[in-house]
């Protein structure tokens, strides 16, 4: 069985925009997919819609930070640049593609609780 990404080019370019270099983005589409995956010991696409949704964000997101790094700038934290009088300066933000904090409390797997799943018990959600 082959993975399927948490997101697909179409989705990203709809909620981020249209990106220079589709291939990578499909290459990190499938790459976060793998890290949020190791992640879930149980999943299973369409079995929970909310969990699915969530993923796909995440996995945008994700996604995303890993694009906004300029070309040649890898494992750069800070930059600074100085003109005469003016000096320029930028942080990057988390650039290597794993979730936040507040990415893995929306799925559920924070301090080690799973808020995303929920019980079933002959057949039924037990909140039935």
């Amino acid at each position: 069985m082959a993975i399927k990404a948490f997101a697909t080019v179409d989705d990203y370019v709809a909620a981020y925009g249209a990106v220079a270099d589709e291939k990578q983005l499909e290459t990190l589409l499938m790459r976060a997919t793998g890290y949020l995956r190791s992640k879930l010991d149980c999943y299973w696409e369409g079995h929970d819609e909310v969990l699915d949704l969530n993923l796909s964000t995440v996995c945008m997101a994700m996604v995303s930070r890993a694009l906004s790094v300029p070309r040649g700038m890898s494992g750069v934290s800070q930059l600074s640049q100085t003109a005469g009088s003016y000096t320029a300066q930028a942080t990057f933000f988390d650039q290597y593609m794993r979730p936040l904090p507040s990415e893995l409390e929306l799925l559920g797997l924070n301090s080690g609780a799973v808020a995303s799943c929920r019980m079933q018990a002959g057949g039924r959600y037990e909140a039935d």
